[in-house]
C-alpha cells in the first residue's frame, strides 16, 4: 500500500495548524525535516479574506508560496495523511494546486508519494493591487519555527526570498466556509 505524505514549507511547519486540518493530533516526533530541491519559498499566492472587525473588509492577504528554481531549495517537514485527509488539504490549500513532488524529495522510502501545494496562476501576487501579509499568518509560521532547531530557522530565512509588502494587523477568514472550516477559522467570529 503506498503510504502519502505532504510537504509543509509556510504554516504547514506548526504542528497545530496542520492538527486543525487534519483533525486530529500530530506531535512534532510524526514531523519529518526534509529539503525541496529546485523550489524557492516567497510571499506571492493571495486569497481573499474578511476582518472580524470588520466584516465588510475584503483583505488581499499574502501567504507563502514555493516556485521552481534551479539551484535553490526550500526546507520544511513531512507529515503523513490517509485519503480523507489529503481531501481535508485539498480544500484548506484550494488557491494551490496539490504537485507530485516524490522525485525531488530524495528519499530512502518504498511505496510513498510525496504531495505539496503551488499556488495556482491565477492567484499569484501579480494579478493583486493591494496586497497584504496577515500579521496573524506571519505569527503562525514564526510560531511554527520555535518548534525547529536553529539549523532549521536558519535554512528557513536563507530559503525564503525578501518581501517589502505592508501587514495587516487583526483576525480574518476566508471568504469559503469549508476552507474556514478546515483550518479552525469558522470558529473566529
Amino acid at each position: 500500500m503506498t503510504r502519502k505524505y505532504i510537504f509543509g514549507y509556510g504554516s504547514l511547519i506548526h504542528p497545530q495548524s496542520i492538527a486543525r486540518t487534519l483533525d486530529r493530533e500530530i506531535s512534532q516526533d510524526e514531523l519529518i525535516i526534509k529539503k525541496l530541491h529546485g523550489f524557492v519559498r516567497s510571499w506571492q499566492l493571495v486569497d481573499h479574506v474578511v476582518m472580524k472587525n470588520n466584516p465588510d473588509e475584503q483583505v488581499e492577504a499574502v501567504f507563502l508560496d514555493i516556485t521552481p528554481m534551479k539551484n535553490r531549495w526550500v526546507n520544511g517537514v513531512l507529515f503523513e495523511v490517509n485519503d480523507k485527509e489529503l481531501e481535508r488539504f485539498d480544500q484548506r490549500e484550494k488557491n494551490y494546486s496539490r504537485v507530485n513532488i516524490t522525485d525531488f524529495m530524495n528519499n530512502d522510502y518504498q511505496d510513498v508519494l510525496v504531495y505539496t501545494y503551488i499556488g495556482k496562476n491565477n492567484y499569484l501576487i501579480s494579478n493583486f493591487s493591494n496586497p497584504n501579509i496577515m500579521k496573524k499568518y506571519m505569527s503562525t509560521v514564526e510560531n511554527g519555527l520555535k518548534f525547529w532547531n536553529n539549523d532549521f530557522v536558519s535554512d528557513f530565512k536563507a530559503s525564503t526570498l525578501k518581501h517589502s509588502l505592508h501587514m495587516k494587523d487583526g483576525e480574518y477568514k476566508f471568504l469559503d466556509e469549508s476552507q474556514n472550516k478546515v483550518t479552525g477559522r469558522n470558529s473566529l467570529f
